[in-house]
């Protein structure tokens, strides 16, 4: 009932604008917008068009649609929409802006996570339930020596690049990591595995997959990969450089326990030289000695 049937008035489009209105209050808040103890109480609120907005009740209305509600349910008659569809017209239109802004939105998102993708060293690539390659970036097109990601979509990724392992036996997708992990709902982190680029050629790499979900159901995974030549190099420099000190301090240690032992054998020659000529010079005097008590 609009306030003015209240006081009396017969209802025409006006009224049924408001009713409408009314309508779209109790989808918006789930709740009518008079409440009284008794008919009397809700009748004198209806007249005096008293009412919540409807984001006092909940926060989380678009405040467009609530303005919409508002104007439809204004007390005076003549603030209200002109006709019941004028005001669907205006929902109408109100539904297509938001569904504009919201896919103006989702392109600006997927934009700035294109632009994260393509800027990124990491190589990364998305692989469906059956292991088909979905997405990659540009890291993963050139690490795998692809010229476009064309020839990645649709492939299926185990058999394309991880087919074999490093001694050149065959690897089963069945003991793959990637897949072992994706089958389990979790997942996994290699840090030394080989890839095969498209000229068959085998490079080393660190690995992460992560399970992608959709309401609770798998619908695929996501696997990113770095290309780890350049450390493994460094770590085999690091190794070689450490061997080489430890061999150079074995053979310094060699060479000092050799001088010790040539020093300790000329201190003891030393010191033999010298006890003989201790007991030559005590043979002299002694010699002396008797030759003076002889004469």
């Amino acid at each position: 009932m609009a306030p003015e049937q209240v006081t009396g008035h017969t209802g025409g489009p006006l009224t049924d604008v408001y009713a409408l209105g009314i309508c779209l209050y109790e989808i918006l808040t789930g709740k009518c917008p008079y409440e009284g103890p008794d008919s009397l109480a809700v009748l004198l609120q209806v007249r005096t068009g008293q009412m919540k907005p409807p984001s006092e009740l909940r926060g989380d209305i678009p405040r467009g649609l609530e303005a919409i509600c508002l104007k439809a349910t204004a007390a005076v008659p003549g603030e209200r929409y002109s006709s019941a569809a004028t005001l669907a017209q205006t929902v109408d239109n109100w539904l297509a802006d938001e569904l504009a802004r919201s896919e103006a939105a989702l392109r600006e998102s997927e934009e700035q996570v294109r632009l994260l993708l393509d800027s990124t060293a990491e190589a990364i690539y998305g692989a469906d339930l059956n292991g088909n390659c979905i997405f990659c970036n540009p890291s993963c097109v050139r690490m795998l020596g692809y010229q476009n990601a064309r020839e990645l979509l649709g492939k299926n990724m185990h058999t394309l690049m991880h087919h074999h392992r490093a001694d050149g036996s065959p690897y089963p997708v069945e003991e793959c990591h990637i897949y072992r992990a994706f089958r389990e709902g979790r997942g996994t982190h290699i840090l030394n595995e080989v890839y095969w680029r498209a000229d068959g050629t085998p490079f080393p790499v660190e690995y992460w997959s992560y399970p992608v979900r959709r309401e609770d159901h798998p619908i695929g995974c996501v696997v990113s990969f770095l290309d780890i030549t350049k450390r493994i190099n460094r770590e085999r420099e690091l190794i070689q450089a450490a061997e080489a000190a430890n061999h150079a301090f074995r053979a310094a240690s060699a060479e000092l326990e050799s001088l010790r032992r040539q020093l300790r054998l000329s201190l003891a020659e030393t010191a033999e030289s010298t006890a003989r000529l201790h007991d030559a010079a005590l043979s002299m005097e002694q010699r002396g000695y008797l030759d003076r008590v002889t004469k």
